[in-house]
């Protein structure tokens, strides 16, 4: 019966995307108003569902729906995030970013595969849920925000700051971009700073008169890069050797070399700022890296190394921009065994289960002790021109997610 009824939403589900990938959503300014009312207009008239439309800061807006099933059981949440990255070099897209533009079976547009690919296929399972209630008990929340993509501050931090309620949820699943074949029950923490360093100016002929500022600042980096690697991991070794065995399938799916990336503290300078003449010897410079932290590394450990960088050089100091702690879920829970097996029916391959080496708004949900899970597409081209999702994976995606919430929640009285 389920099978029929996942089968029934699929022509749905297609153009529920169509119509998000359409709304231009994008961070900044997150105005989330418009792709709001298309959810809300998705969600009118089923029985049984109430939904509310919630803004702490315009034109940020978020939108919460819920619904019971066939008595007492357990509160699952359901969260993603409808902005999505800024349109990268416009003028590279061979499709329209906003246009709903379909080819060979892939849907292209900012954001479809990061994440309304996912938000659709929550979506669809939502309302697969409210139309047979009475296949299941308990509760669930659909949590859709914006402002994801700058931090979740007025998303989904604002939602569970401001309604204690949805802190006591049993376990939440997120549909943000990844793969479904490899579901993620954690995600590395960030320490994002600005480190300047203070020089000499003056002519680039009387260097024995000057001190530049670049030089300085490339010493203290890569002073930092090799300290901040030596960090040890303050975590369960079980934990450990779970990633790496883990790394066996997620590597031929997310690339090789993965594991390494989730076991080491990676760091992108993103910014370096620096210099106004090749003959002129600058006396300020400045950059902003970008850490990402593994499970058992907090960001107190890498603010202790940046002070001892600027012990060995005085002329070096740094700004704390960012912070995260590195948190993970339950490597045993039910629900991410569920979900695992279900992507294994539908895939009828091996899937795995370990880290993710982004961030998701799961590490708001996690603070409150709620299990959390991320399952969503792969895509293609994320954050870059004519980025797409494959309606396959997009269905493949949606029916894990369906089999998997109905199987959660399944009525066992």
């Amino acid at each position: 019966m389920l099978e029929n009824n996942v089968l029934e939403h699929l022509a749905h589900l297609r153009e529920t995307l169509l119509g998000l990938s359409k709304i231009d959503s994008v961070t900044p300014p997150s105005d989330t108003r418009e792709i709001v009312r298309f959810v809300a207009e998705q969600l009118r008239g089923l029985n049984n569902v109430d939904f509310k439309i919630y803004s702490e800061k315009a034109p940020i807006e978020n939108i919460v729906a819920h619904v019971k099933g066939n008595g007492p059981g357990k509160h699952l949440m359901l969260n993603g995030h409808l902005d999505t990255f800024e349109v990268v070099q416009k003028e590279n897209w061979k499709h329209d970013p906003f246009g709903g533009e379909v080819e060979n079976g892939r849907l292209y547009g900012v954001g479809v595969s990061d994440m309304k690919a996912g938000c659709a296929s929550l979506l669809e399972t939502f309302i697969l849920l409210a139309e047979h209630p009475d296949k299941w008990c308990g509760e669930v929340t659909l949590m859709l925000v914006g402002g994801e993509e700058a931090g979740g501050r007025y998303g989904t931090q604002y939602l569970l700051q401001s309604h204690p309620e949805w802190q006591k949820v049993d376990t939440c699943l997120i549909a943000d971009v990844g793969s479904s074949r490899v579901i993620r029950y954690g995600e590395k923490g960030r320490y994002r700073f600005k480190m300047m360093a203070h020089g000499i100016p003056g002519h680039g002929a009387h260097m024995h008169k000057t001190k530049n500022a670049i030089d300085l600042l490339i010493d203290a980096i890569v002073d930092y890069r090799e300290t901040v690697k030596k960090l040890p991991m303050h975590c369960d070794p079980a934990l450990i050797e779970r990633i790496k065995e883990a790394g066996i399938v997620s590597e031929t799916v997310a690339g090789k070399g993965e594991t390494d990336t989730l076991l080491n503290v990676t760091s992108n300078i993103g910014v370096f700022r620096a210099g106004s003449a090749p003959n002129l010897v600058p006396g300020y410079a400045e950059v902003i890296i970008d850490s990402r932290l593994p499970i058992g590394v907090d960001p107190e450990d890498v603010e202790s190394v940046l002070k001892e960088i600027c012990e060995r050089h005085p002329d070096i100091t740094f700004e704390r921009m960012m912070t995260c702690e590195s948190l993970y879920s339950d490597p045993d829970h039910p629900f991410l065994k569920i979900l695992k097996d279900n992507a294994e029916k539908v895939f009828k391959a091996p899937c795995a289960t370990t880290i993710r080496v982004g961030g998701t708004d799961g590490k708001h949900v996690r603070r409150y002790g709620v299990p959390t899970f991320s399952c969503g597409v792969e895509g293609g081209n994320m954050g870059a021109p004519d980025e797409y999702v494959d309606f396959q994976e997009l269905e493949q995606c949606f029916e894990i997610h369906a089999r998997s919430c109905f199987e959660y929640l399944k009525n066992t009285m």
